[in-house]
């Protein structure tokens, strides 16, 4: 699996509540009748007035962001073993069994990678020096996030059953 991949799917994942709370900003504002704010400023300066005129609001909105991006990875890799900026890089998260990850690895999972973002995303970019590429939240987890295999039926078979195909040829061929 590529780190350019995993990366991928970890911005797109991050970027997820910055997204959930510029519109809820814009919600609010439209609500109470301040949306030429939003036109008369630029996108930080919005946001830091915003914060500024409405700060009980906005940590509100803030942990409100976070709640749900912990809850939507939590559900993803819980039901379907993938976030949603995995699913779209085409990977999957995994115990380092290979198997689907345990109730109680989801949650340490989901929870800690608010620690990887915490330190500038230094959790995160933690792929590009470790020798196994795992973000912190999946190294206090037990969990990795891996390649999606690929049904051989209606799509293009993965290396790894290719070579089991093969192996089994190749040995009933030696029993004739």
């Amino acid at each position: 699996m590529s780190v350019a991949r995993l990366l991928s799917a970890e911005i797109i994942d991050c970027s997820l509540p910055f997204f959930a709370f510029g519109v809820f900003v814009l919600v609010f504002l439209a609500a109470n009748n301040e949306l030429s704010l939003w036109w008369s400023l630029g996108s930080l300066d919005v946001l830091a007035v915003f914060m500024n005129r409405h700060w009980n609001e906005g940590l509100l909105g803030l942990l409100l962001a976070w709640l749900g991006w912990v809850i939507a990875n939590f559900i993803g890799v819980r039901f379907l073993s993938k976030t949603l900026g995995q699913h779209l890089m085409q990977l999957t998260t995994s115990r380092l069994s290979g198997n689907a990850p345990t109730l109680s690895q989801c949650t340490l999972r989901c929870v800690s990678s608010t620690l990887s973002l915490l330190f500038f995303g230094a959790g995160i970019f933690w792929v590009l020096v470790d020798e196994v590429p795992q973000t912190w939240h999946d190294l206090l987890a037990d969990t990795q996030v891996v390649l999606q295999r690929r049904s051989v039926r209606g799509g293009t078979p993965d290396l790894e059953s290719v070579q089991k195909t093969v192996r089994t040829a190749h040995v009933q061929l030696i029993a004739h």
